[in-house]
């Protein structure tokens, strides 16, 4: 995994059925838990600057997906579970880093 800026974290490239968003390739950035990106590395700030600035700002629509990473509790990432009816909103007020970002290259 190589490394970011973000501590303890790193990128990975997948291809698979992840998130409900059917077979997909995404990029991944998130932090090691046991042998995957599972675990959420972007504070819900950082993490909404990305995607407003590369798509949306919704958390779960577009090309950009945040959602919160293994040991994460709902809440600390976004506001409620990302499958859940819209608004979803960032929980921006939240400093700890618990967001796991999807970036989509094809839905």
């Amino acid at each position: 995994m190589p490394p970011s800026d973000y501590s303890n974290s790193g990128w990975q490239f997948e291809s698979a059925n992840v998130y409900q968003a059917g077979s997909a390739n995404y990029l991944m950035l998130g932090k090691q838990l046991n042998a995957y990106l599972d675990s959420g590395s972007l504070p819900p700030k950082d993490a909404f600057q990305i995607d407003k600035k590369l798509d949306d700002g919704d958390p779960a629509t577009g090309i950009i997906i945040n959602v919160r990473g293994l040991g994460t509790n709902d809440g600390q990432c976004v506001d409620k579970v990302w499958t859940a009816a819209p608004p979803i909103v960032y929980n921006k007020s939240n400093t700890e880093s618990r967001c796991l970002l999807l970036h989509y290259f094809q839905r």
